[in-house]
């Protein structure tokens, strides 16, 4: 598809996003200052990209490496918070993966219980998937080896799926975004391309994970905070008139997005392109129409 093409589709889509916190925040700044020991996140910080997982194959070939293990994170200054992390960061690292690759990536478990990971999605032999009775004891490491095949462009993710502990592990931190682009891409490179990854988090007032509750055990787990890219209500930004492509995972525990009350001001921009969970074909991904979408983040004209 020719650019003059794409950005006359995007410029006929009107995209409404509701401000978030029209008050303060827009700069940002923090809007909801944390104290130790209240369990509380800023809000307002502009997104911060995802870490991304470095990729030490060469051409068709990523190769890489996942460490599982404890870490402490600040999700509020001055507040560590214990985490189990894939390579000590969550959400976890940012995979971005081109059809026809080889994929290599050694998995080490250093948790004191078994785990693994499910390439959730993605077409990959029952071998390599992570399989609920396919787990890599305390201190082991396996090697996942698979194809990325064509056609298989989309957005992603993976988890942890070792049978009755799978829930644990996936709300304590290990979880995290796939990207799989195609030769094929009809989005101009020069298209900024956001990563949306959206995880809800429950702490307790010391701002540690708490543990389920016998309602979690029943109904599902529901943490007390939504956040994007492991920020709470944070600010993306956008010129006006310009587009952007939104990779957008929501990656909850047990429940849908439960989301904040917004703000009444709306401000209108132009999202070329949504690339989210289930994945689209580059024929589908196109927003036809206006709409209303309400989101946990906001949006500034910066």
């Amino acid at each position: 598809m020719k650019r003059r093409e794409f950005l006359g589709r995007a410029a006929s889509v009107p995209f409404f996003v509701p401000l978030i916190g029209c008050g303060g925040g827009g700069d940002g700044s923090p809007t909801d200052p944390s104290s130790p020991g209240t369990g509380s996140i800023p809000t307002g910080l502009d997104l911060p990209d995802l870490p991304r997982l470095p990729d030490n194959g060469g051409p068709g070939l990523f190769q890489s490496s996942i460490t599982a293990a404890r870490a402490n994170v600040q999700f509020a200054p001055g507040v560590n918070t214990e985490v189990w992390a894939y390579n000590g960061v969550v959400p976890g690292p940012l995979i971005v993966l081109h059809e026809g690759d080889d994929f290599r990536v050694t998995f080490t478990n250093s948790l004191s219980q078994p785990s693994n990971i499910h390439w959730h999605g993605l077409p990959v032999p029952p071998q390599m998937d992570g399989n609920p009775m396919d787990v890599i004891q305390p201190g082991g490491s396996f090697t996942y080896a698979f194809r990325v095949l064509s056609g298989t462009a989309g957005t992603y993710w993976f988890h942890p799926h070792p049978h009755h502990l799978s829930h644990e592990q996936f709300f304590r931190g290990m979880n995290g975004m796939i990207i799989v682009r195609s030769p094929a891409d009809p989005v101009p490179d020069d298209i900024q391309e956001k990563h949306l990854y959206i995880t809800d988090l429950g702490l307790d007032a010391a701002g540690a994970i708490r543990p389920n509750t016998d309602g979690d055990e029943l109904n599902g787990r529901e943490g007390n905070h939504v956040l994007v890219n492991g920020r709470k209500e944070p600010v993306i930004r956008i010129r006006p008139g310009a587009s952007q492509r939104w990779r957008i995972v929501p990656s909850r525990s047990s429940t849908l997005p439960t989301l904040p009350t917004f703000s009444r001001k709306m401000l209108q921009s132009r999202i070329a392109l949504y690339s989210g969970w289930p994945p689209f074909r580059p024929s589908q991904q196109f927003i036809s129409g206006s709409f209303t979408l309400w989101l946990p983040f906001a949006i500034s004209s910066a």
